[in-house]
């Protein structure tokens, strides 16, 4: 098949070739082997979890399994030493079962999945290869978003392993540790990340990240921080935010200013939306309108209104909720932005605050 194509042409195909396939393909060809990792590598969501590596939607496990062994099976006779009778030794029943310990290695992919067992090679051995595999000395590995699975867990990578993203997602660590292995030299466009640590948000890539995405805070006292966010975009999943805690974001807001263009989104679950905008209208002054019909967006909470907070003469703040699913949770959640006073009733179905962050936000928030 090479021998159909110039090497720029090849080049130009291979590079932007869905990740898996390129692997299935050139795993099966000796000439793609020799110059697929001379050509750079893109992903569109690269996944790394302990003892495994997901690829758009097809993922690598390895795990160790544990089965039967019963007697009148042809692996029956190949017992551990620990299960074979010396001199002197006494059993019940010499016919026992035993219990064999193997390293499966797994490819899922569309409902389907190919198996492999191991018996001498322990779960992490197999799984640094399988990253080697894969991943291991390629030029240069583009990701659209990087994302770790879980906390606590040892990240099995190649040595000088690095990708290329503007896309990071820390689920249950502040996002800092996987810096190390991230080739960046430009401004994140997102950043989604846990927060233990009250210094993760005086961090320079999540300073100036587009947009931050906030899964959960360890400490309520990190909210002196937390307000002082200036992204264009804020997300917070998963807070739990109290009356009060909506009232410190906005005061702060008021007091100290943020650009323009920024928007903070905020998960609600044990708070009445009617109720929080009576209590924050009262707090801060601030009037209650109704949406116009005709330009609505269908997402937000219409029966409640908005509350308008004035800012200056040009500006004021608006709050109010919206429905959709946040992640796995089913609240919906309150959106604070700053709008021109004139145009506060019409630009609600018209919302410009970009067109990827737009999309993102739908993604993330409404289904």
């Amino acid at each position: 098949m090479t021998s159909e194509f110039s090497y720029p042409s090849l080049r130009c195909i291979w590079e932007y070739m869905e990740p898996n396939r390129r692997i299935h393909i050139s795993s099966r060809s000796p000439q793609l082997r020799r110059i697929d990792k001379s050509i750079p590598f893109h992903i569109n969501c690269l996944v790394l979890d302990e003892n495994s590596i997901e690829m758009n939607e097809t993922e690598y496990r390895v795990r160790q399994e544990s089965e039967r062994v019963n007697p009148g099976d042809e692996r029956y006779e190949k017992k551990p030493e620990e299960e074979i009778l010396t001199p002197g030794d006494i059993v019940a029943d010499d016919e026992r079962s035993w219990i064999r310990e193997t390293t499966q290695f797994t490819i899922q992919f569309n409902e389907r999945n190919f198996r492999r067992h191991y018996l001498d090679t322990k779960p992490h051995l197999m799984a640094k290869r399988v990253a080697n595999l894969l991943l291991g000395g390629r030029c240069k590995i583009v990701a659209k978003t990087l994302q770790t699975a879980e906390d606590q867990k040892i990240l099995r990578l190649p040595v000088g392993f690095k990708v290329h993203t503007s896309e990071i997602s820390c689920l249950y660590h502040d996002f800092p540790y996987i810096l190390p292995i991230i080739e960046s030299s430009f401004v994140m466009n997102e950043i989604e990340t846990y927060v233990s640590k009250e210094e993760t948000f005086d961090h320079p890539q999540l300073r100036n990240a587009k947009r931050v995405i906030i899964n959960g805070i360890e400490e309520w006292e990190f909210m002196d921080k937390l307000v002082t966010l200036t992204n264009e975009y804020v997300g917070i999943l998963y807070g739990m935010f109290s009356e009060n805690e909506f009232i410190s974001v906005i005061r702060h807001w008021i007091n100290n200013g943020k650009p323009n263009e920024t928007v903070w989104e905020i998960e609600y679950r044990e708070i009445e939306i009617g109720k929080l905008l009576d209590e924050l209208k009262t707090e801060f002054n601030g009037r209650l309108e109704q949406f116009n019909n005709f330009v609505i967006d269908k997402r937000i909470i219409a029966a409640t209104g908005y509350l308008a907070i004035p800012l200056n003469s040009k500006f004021e703040l608006v709050v109010f909720g919206v429905n959709g699913n946040m992640q796995d949770s089913e609240a919906s959640s309150i959106r604070i932005q700053t709008i021109p006073k004139e145009h506060s009733k019409e630009v609600f179905g018209f919302l410009e605050w970009g067109k990827d962050l737009r999309q993102k936000f739908e993604m993330l928030f409404l289904q």
